[in-house]
């Protein structure tokens, strides 16, 4: 066998994957959710390097001697775009390490192969270098084509056409093979309430309220939103991401002096719904 690779999945995620050389390749995810946060590299061969070992207990496996440069050159911030796609991996000091390109159905554009690399796809998808397919939890995708290659198992329950994958991927998403849902983000009741509290005459803006421009595409923001690494858990259980548009978005609230500010927070739930998003001044760093 010239090559095997096993995987530990968590749920219809993939979480890790092992070759048996001993490189394994983890991955965190926004909870409850498909969207991948981080990537970890690490090399855990068999057998250590040889005469190392204390007597009797064989090698030191050369993972335990990593000095902490070499684990954190390992660790990667997975930047996605709006539905949840890995774009780019970015090192613990900003560098990006990797960037990917594709059309709207995921087919790859040319880029160079070396250096580090991130299997995901779409939502739910891990690409098979093999057969350049995308593998869904249910079945397999070919993103040359935009279709399965096999008849969906739920039959015409999920539609007429057995091999479609979804209407558009700039706002859905398959994330097990099965039939395409709506990417969260902002929805009807979200940006109502964001337009009653933080746009120019708003019912709610009240002077305790920063406030948008009234010229500001609210889905542009989140849009923008998806690509900062969220904090969270807070209290209340959502994730926050504040963001620096390097452009006048909007004013802080009237009673500490109405200021126009570059910078703005989305506050998101544990599936990436919108619950709200407002101005603020620039976060303390």
């Amino acid at each position: 066998m010239l090559e095997e690779v096993r995987f530990t999945w968590d749920g219809t995620r993939i979480a890790e994957q092992t070759a048996l050389d001993g490189r394994t390749t983890t991955w965190e995810y926004m909870p409850g959710t498909h969207r991948p946060l981080t990537q970890t590299s690490r090399y855990t061969p068999g057998e250590g390097e040889p005469g190392e070992g204390e007597p009797g207990k064989g090698a030191i496996p050369r993972a335990a001697k990593l000095s902490k440069t070499e684990v954190d050159a390992q660790f990667h911030a997975i930047i996605t775009d709006l539905v949840g796609t890995p774009t780019e991996l970015v090192t613990p000091a900003g560098n990006l390490a990797w960037q990917h390109r594709t059309n709207l159905w995921g087919s790859p554009l040319p880029a160079p192969a070396d250096g580090v690399d991130c299997p995901l796809r779409f939502p739910g998808q891990y690409t098979d270098r093999e057969t350049s397919l995308n593998y869904n939890y249910f079945r397999y995708y070919d993103p040359e084509t935009a279709r399965y290659i096999s008849p969906d198992p739920l039959g015409l329950a999920a539609g007429p056409d057995h091999h479609r994958y979804i209407d558009n991927p700039l706002r859905q998403i398959d994330p097990l093979g099965l039939y395409s849902c709506d990417k969260p983000g902002l929805d009807d009741a979200s940006e109502e309430y964001i337009r009653g509290k933080h746009m120019p005459g708003g019912a709610s803006a009240t002077s305790d309220k920063s406030i948008f421009r009234s010229d500001e595409d609210l889905d542009d923001l989140v849009e923008t939103a998806g690509k900062v690494e969220p904090r969270g858990p807070n209290e209340n259980g959502f994730y926050e991401r504040d963001v620096d548009a390097k452009r006048d978005i909007g004013n802080l609230s009237p009673d500490v002096g109405g200021l126009p500010t570059t910078w703005y927070r989305v506050v998101q739930d544990k599936w990436g719904g919108v619950i709200t998003m407002h101005p603020i001044s620039k976060p303390a760093s």
